[in-house]
């Protein structure tokens, strides 16, 4: 629930069962980075690379794990195990997590869906029927589900969301502003006139604990389904075709691409710009670098670059060579000058 500021660290920290150093009553009323803060604001040191950058700040208050408040004695330390933990409680007080229950009066719901009590269906949102929404569901403006869809427990969807027929989404998805899932995956059949279109029948699953990011695409599957693996995360503007299959725990970045009827492992980090051609595996724990182009099978644990995608070491020692193309072909004029007559 958002709550405003001023805050104090002693109210934080009894919120989240943190611990604090130094002056509980301290105020703070809004957060920043470490190295653009003022006092009256909190920050966060979530990473032990940026100490420095800490010791340095103008924050009031810095939230941070047990060990580090040595760095500084004059700020207040909120100190938790999982600082992000704190983040959250903070996110709530901002307003950047709301809960509500009911149908905003906007809202169009169809008599054939299932909305649970708990659940927030907000305004210009529709809700065709065969649409089952679960508890504590959140619809935020101008969602749209067409129909025999179901969003499990907990999970949010942001503004201008659109859910097409047959796509069962987990518990604790979050699918941020204007992404696409259940749209038709992208298949045609030649014809001297005009390509000939293919009907999707399939489906789209997204498993528990999937973050989409906004304006992503996620196909329905031609006839089987096209599943995104528990606890992925995946950034802005990625596209992922028909029957794609992700496995759980990967991270991929904005604008990457997963063509038809690929495989990708477990926790596979895609940079951004990655792409990945139709009917390719991609095994567990590989790492693909920014606008790394795969076009064939990349077996578990390589580390990927270039385009068409290289081991990143080899990559590494292609880009050194190109840079000393220039210098070689003045070598090879000079030569052709002197011996070429």
């Amino acid at each position: 629930m958002a709550h405003s500021p001023p805050w104090t660290a002693e109210e934080l920290a009894r919120a989240t069962g943190a611990a604090v150093i130094g002056d509980a009553g301290r105020v703070f009323f809004d957060v920043a980075e470490p190295t653009t803060a003022e006092p009256g604001h909190l920050t966060v040191l979530l990473d032990p690379r940026y100490r420095d950058a800490v010791a340095a700040t103008r924050a009031s208050v810095v939230v941070a794990a047990p060990g580090t408040e040595a760095v500084r004695s004059d700020v207040t330390w909120i100190l938790h195990p999982d600082p992000t933990a704190v983040l959250w409680v903070l996110a709530e007080w901002l307003g950047l997590t709301p809960v509500r229950q009911g149908l905003h009066p906007t809202a169009q719901v169809d008599p054939a869906a299932e909305v649970h009590p708990t659940a927030w269906v907000g305004p210009f949102c529709y809700v065709g029927p065969g649409v089952r929404l679960h508890e504590g569901v959140q619809l935020m403006g101008h969602c749209v589900l067409y129909g025999d869809a179901e969003v499990g427990t907990d999970s949010t969807l942001h503004a201008g969301v659109v859910v097409y027929p047959r796509v069962q989404i987990g518990r604790r998805v979050i699918v941020h502003a204007g992404a696409v899932l259940g749209g038709d995956g992208f298949r045609f059949i030649p014809h001297p006139e005009r390509p000939v279109k293919v009907p999707q029948l399939g489906r789209v699953v997204i498993d528990d604990d999937v973050e989409i990011g906004a304006n992503t695409c996620v196909d329905r599957a031609f006839l089987g389904e096209t599943r995104i693996g528990a606890g992925t995360k995946i950034d802005n503007l990625v596209q992922v075709a028909h029957n794609v299959s992700i496995g759980r725990a990967c991270l991929i970045a904005a604008q990457a691409g997963i063509a038809g009827s690929s495989r990708i492992g477990h926790r596979v980090w895609m940079g951004g710009q990655a792409g990945v051609t139709d009917h390719v595996t991609v095994g567990d724990d590989v790492r693909l670098a920014a606008q790394t182009g795969v076009s064939g099978n990349v077996p578990a644990g390589k580390v990927m670059a270039g385009s068409p995608a290289v081991e990143r070491a080899l990559w590494l020692r292609i880009h050194a060579f190109l840079r000393e193309l220039p210098r070689w072909l003045e070598k090879f004029r000079r030569w052709d000058r002197m011996w070429g007559q």
